[in-house]
């Protein structure tokens, strides 16, 4: 049996049983990097949907399933892709921005409230436990252990104070202006690796770097918030 002309298979068979997945994973980390991306606050928001993006994705994935190396994970190879089509994006909106004659003064908005209102608990745990990680440092990453999985710290993603919810806002608002003040390319290093879960190689294939150079940016990279939150 064969689906678009590809030959079904066992990687084919775990990519259809996780695309639901998949596609919501895409859709937070490209809106995670809209709103990082200084080249939103020039663009039309509404030419820019993550959910339209994630789905063109994972077309072109479908589409083009011949084309995939061998040794690359669907998920990430399609990832890639979804990124590659949002710089595109970026890069279009901004030369329209170019071209009208209006001013823009927006500013752009913290993806904090975004995670904090919409209901995803899993998102705002993953953001909360990096706000943590960020005041204590990761002595993980400085032994060189980079591929053992992120566990996280202890955080309940079910909140039932007011309180409670106002003082997690107020953690990921601060990590994520930390965030912005970072090096786009370290930034992107320590989002994958916090925040997507990815691993060190992972992130190389995605930044078309390697993989010593991900590991000392990433350490810099967290040097550098425990810095920011420090002094905040």
């Amino acid at each position: 049996m064969t689906a678009n002309g590809v030959a079904r298979s066992a990687e084919w068979g775990l990519f259809e049983a996780n695309a639901a997945e998949l596609r919501l994973l895409l859709e937070r980390c490209l809106r995670r990097e809209l709103v990082h991306d200084s080249r939103a606050a020039l663009a039309r928001i509404q030419n820019l949907s993550v959910a339209d993006l994630a789905d063109e994705a994972i077309t072109w994935g479908l589409e083009n399933w011949k084309a995939k190396p061998t040794a690359t994970p669907p998920d990430l190879w399609i990832r890639k892709h979804a990124l590659q089509l949002l710089d595109e994006a970026l890069d279009a909106e901004t030369l329209a921005a170019e071209s009208r004659a209006e001013e823009r003064d927006a500013e752009r908005r913290l993806v904090a409230h975004d995670i904090s209102d919409d209901g995803d608990d899993e998102e705002r745990a993953d953001w909360l436990d990096m706000a943590l990680l960020a005041t204590r440092g990761d002595r993980r990453e400085k032994d060189g252990g980079e591929d053992e999985p992120f566990d996280g710290l202890e955080s309940d993603p079910q909140v039932s104070s007011p309180q409670d919810r106002l003082d997690e806002r107020e953690a990921i608002e601060e990590l994520e202006r930390a965030m912005l003040r970072l090096p786009e390319r370290r930034r992107k290093m320590v989002a994958h690796r916090y925040l997507d879960g990815l691993s060190v190689a992972e992130i190389a294939y995605l930044l078309e770097t390697n993989a010593p150079f991900v590991e000392t940016e990433i350490v810099a990279g967290l040097r550098d918030l425990q810095t920011a939150l420090a002094e905040s």
